[in-house]
C-alpha cells in the first residue's frame, strides 16, 4: 500500500517481476497480460507479448529436468497396469483444445497444471474414440453403436447381450472397462523446439457472429485477426482395462486403440478439426515386457 492509502492491484506487481525465466506457460498466460482487454491502443502488442513469453516458458519448462522426472516416474507407473496399450502419435500440423476456457485473452488453452505444458484430457480422447465408434464402424456394424442400455455384469468378449461399444465406453448405467488417460506430450519435443506456437485465425463477419445472424455477412467487413497458442509435436497416449482376466483385457484395449488410432488420423482432436487442426498419427509400437 501506497502513502496515499492506494493499494495496486496483483497485476501490476506482477509485472515488476523478471519473465524471461518463467518455465510455466499457464501462469504467463492467466496472470501476466500487461495491457487490459479494453485497452485497443496496447491490447494486440500486449497480447503477442504475453503468447510469446507463454511459448518461451513452455521450452524452459524441459531445462530444470522437472517435467522430464515426472513424466518418467509416469511412465513407470503406467507400466504396472493391467491389459495396458500405449504409444506416442505425432501431431500432423497444429493441434489445439480448450479454447473456450476462461482466459484474459478471450481465446483459452489446455495446459498440465502443475507443469504448464500441452495436455489432452483422457476425457476428450475418450469422447473422440467413442464417437468415431458410434459414427463410422457402427453405421456397418451394430456391435459398434452405443446403445445407450445397461451394459451387462459380465465383461468377457463373448457375452452377447453386451454392444462391444457400450463395453467399451459405458454408458448411463454404467462405466466402461477401457481407461483412457490424459496424453502428456513428450519431453523430447520439448527440447525440440515442439510445444506451444503462435497461430492465428480470422474472423471477416464479426457484426454476423455477434448478433446471432441479426446483421447480414458483408464482403465489406473488415477481417479481425485472433492470435492464439496451439501446440506440435509427440504425445504419448496410454489406454488400460479393468477386465478381471488381463488377456480378455488386452483384446478390449487394442480394440479401443485401433479405433482412437483411425479417429486421430482421419477426424483430429480437439477444436478446429475442419481447418485441418488436431490429426494425428502413430509414431512407432512400444512392446511391453
Amino acid at each position: 500500500m501506497t502513502e496515499n492509502g492506494y493499494s495496486p492491484p496483483c497485476r501490476e506487481a506482477l509485472l515488476e517481476l523478471p519473465r524471461k525465466e518463467a518455465s510455466h506457460a499457464g501462469l504467463v498466460l492467466s496472470r501476466y497480460l500487461g495491457a487490459g482487454l479494453s485497452d485497443k491502443a496496447n491490447e494486440n502488442d500486449a497480447r503477442q507479448a504475453v503468447l510469446k513469453k507463454a511459448k518461451a516458458a513452455a521450452r524452459q519448462t524441459i531445462k530444470g529436468n522437472l517435467y522430464k522426472a515426472a513424466f518418467e516416474r509416469r511412465s513407470q507407473w503406467l507400466e504396472q497396469l493391467p491389459a495396458l496399450k500405449q504409444d506416442s502419435f505425432q501431431v500432423q500440423g497444429r493441434f489445439v483444445t480448450g479454447l473456450g476456457n476462461a482466459s484474459p485473452l478471450e481465446v483459452g488453452l489446455t495446459l498440465h497444471h502443475t507443469y504448464g505444458v500441452p495436455v489432452i484430457p483422457g476425457s476428450s480422447l475418450k469422447g473422440l474414440c467413442a464417437h468415431f465408434c458410434h459414427r463410422v464402424l457402427g453405421a456397418t456394424d451394430p456391435t459398434y453403436k452405443i446403445s445407450g442400455k445397461k451394459a451387462a455384469e459380465s465383461t468377457e468378449a463373448t457375452d452377447s447381450t453386451t454392444s462391444a461399444a457400450d463395453t467399451l465406453f459405458g454408458n448411463t448405467d454404467e462405466a466402461g472397462i477401457v481407461v483412457f488417460h490424459d496424453a502428456w506430450i513428450m519431453p523430447d519435443s520439448l527440447q525440440q523446439g515442439g510445444g506451444l506456437v503462435l497461430d492465428v485465425m480470422t474472423p471477416h463477419h464479426q457484426d454476423y457472429y455477434s448478433s446471432n445472424g441479426k446483421s447480414p455477412p458483408s464482403d465489406f467487413d473488415d477481417p479481425n485477426p485472433v492470435t492464439f497458442l496451439s501446440s506440435t509435436g509427440h504425445f504419448h497416449i496410454a489406454l488400460h482395462c479393468l477386465a478381471d482376466d488381463e488377456d480378455i483385457g488386452r483384446s478390449w484395449t487394442t480394440l479401443a486403440f485401433q479405433i482412437l488410432s483411425a479417429a486421430l488420423q482421419h477426424w483430429g482432436a480437439g477444436a478446429k478439426t475442419r481447418s485441418g487442426y488436431g490429426r494425428m498419427l502413430q509414431v512407432q509400437q512400444q512392446p511391453r515386457e
